[in-house]
């Protein structure tokens, strides 16, 4: 039986080379162009029997590619899966229009949800049911896998690293075997490098392993090296001397996160991909403006790095950012300030309550638990610092993050508002999406830590 041909129209060359190997594997015939003209000419070649389609293509982009493709006679009815970020919300709406067959999220997208998809629109398309071993030569040592699809865990095999991973500048070596000391243990577990530890059982003589477990490994495989490399740029964005230097170095951060958040929701690690996808528009926004790159934007590019970094190093799962949703507040005497942040936060699908008067903000916050707050410095009656000082006087909202938006910046302003309680500070005038970022990844730390929706692979 001929195999079924998919064609990946996808300019990174990491997510692409990911979805081609998950296909290939599971019976399909891949191939990749990273050029939409090019991912046309090979269309109208090659007739596959469906396309897989990243909107956000340099030059030409998704959206005209998929216009070009209903209106051609040839190709105009072939299923075409169109990938988007989730943080771009009018993107799904028009390809949707445009004529895409499914439109799929790149942060909450898996592997077993791809193929799901082909299934349904590309008759005679492998079954799902099936498993396929691997290859020889390729199994990963010290892999273990269940058997049923949907409750897959896996216990991927020791990573070797050859000089170990910068994380927080600080040179990490491998992770230990089991059977090290406590406190070796926790230092890896609490800021070790994301690579996996070996288990204590033998591995089974042949291993037969999913697509979605294989892609797993591989991502944390090739974790370590990435996030070596985003912080190496971070370095370089922190000595460029001028904007030019800037954009360049702020175009490979894009592309790099950008990579690594397809990949981590390929995966299964919804929280670093649905950080890297709000990320990845912050720096595509900075590289077109770098003028905008103001110390208050640096230090949100360097603690969201950060925060992934923490991200991967737990490898959580599952939406934390849903189930529930948020409680925010929003404090600020001025509409259009407070109307700002409510907007930054919609733009991450966040709603929040707004408060105009710090009393009846601390009314609030001694009454009902929030998982976030933001709060102006200079406001009439209380300022923002006492403000905030009296909510954590709260046990409610001790632990809450506090957020000033504020035009007070200064390093003293900044002292303040550390010795106040805040969490953490934005100047004004903010770009949306800095303060988009900032909510995401404040929000996803909080709650990783509490521990909300949490799993891990197993250790």
């Amino acid at each position: 039986m001929d195999l079924k041909k998919v064609l990946i129209i996808e300019d990174d060359a990491i997510v692409a080379t990911v979805y081609r190997n998950l296909l290939n594997n599971r019976g399909y015939e891949a191939l990749v162009e990273t050029d939409g003209v090019k991912g046309l000419a090979r269309l109208r070649e090659w007739k596959p029997d469906a396309v897989l389609l990243d909107i956000m293509l340099p030059g030409v982009n998704g959206v005209e590619i998929l216009k070009k493709i209903r209106a051609d006679d040839d190709s105009g009815a072939v299923p075409v899966l169109v990938f988007t970020n989730a943080f771009v919300s009018n993107m799904v709406e028009i390809a949707k229009i445009s004529g895409a067959t499914h439109v799929f999220s790149k942060s909450t997208l898996t592997s077993r949800q791809l193929l799901e998809a082909l299934a349904m629109v590309v008759p005679g398309a492998p079954a799902l049911a099936s498993v396929n071993p691997l290859p020889a030569g390729i199994q990963i040592p010290g892999a273990t896998v269940d058997t049923t699809f949907d409750q897959q865990r896996t216990v991927p095999g020791s990573v070797p690293s050859t000089d170990g991973v910068h994380i927080r500048g600080t040179v990490l070596p491998n992770l230990p075997p089991r059977g090290s000391s406590p406190a070796t243990e926790f230092f890896h577990r609490s800021g070790g490098a994301v690579a996996a530890r070996t288990p204590s059982d033998p591995p089974p003589a042949s291993v037969i392993e999913l697509p979605h477990a294989k892609v797993r490994n591989e991502f944390l495989q090739g974790v370590n090296a990435s996030m070596h490399q985003v912080r190496l740029q971070l370095y370089d964005l922190s000595r460029a001397s001028n904007e030019q230097s800037q954009a360049g170095i702020l175009e490979k951060l894009y592309k790099h996160i950008r990579s690594l958040g397809g990949s981590a929701g390929l995966a299964g690690f919804q929280p670093a991909a649905d950080l890297c996808s709000a990320f990845e528009i912050l720096l595509q926004e900075l590289h077109q403006k770098p003028k905008h790159l103001n110390p208050s934007i640096q230090r949100t590019v360097a603690n969201t790095v950060d925060s992934l970094t923490d991200l991967l190093v737990q490898r959580l799962e599952g939406n934390l950012l849903a189930d529930p949703a948020p409680n925010i507040l929003v404090v600020d005497d001025e509409v259009l300030s407070r109307r700002a942040v409510t907007f930054a936060l919609e733009k991450a699908r966040l709603t929040a309550h707004e408060v105009s008067d710090p009393k009846e903000a601390l009314h609030l916050a001694t009454r009902q638990p929030y998982d976030l707050i933001f709060l102006d410095v200079q406001m009439p009656e209380i300022n923002g610092f006492d403000l905030c000082t009296q909510i954590r006087a709260q046990v409610i909202n001790q632990k809450t993050p506090v957020i000033f938006v504020t035009g007070m910046s200064d390093f003293k302003s900044r002292v303040r508002s550390t010795l106040s309680g805040a969490t953490d500070l934005i100047a004004k005038p903010f770009m949306f999406f800095e303060l988009t970022v900032k909510a995401v990844s404040t929000l996803l730390q909080a709650r990783s830590q509490r521990g909300e929706k949490k799993t891990t692979i197993a250790a």
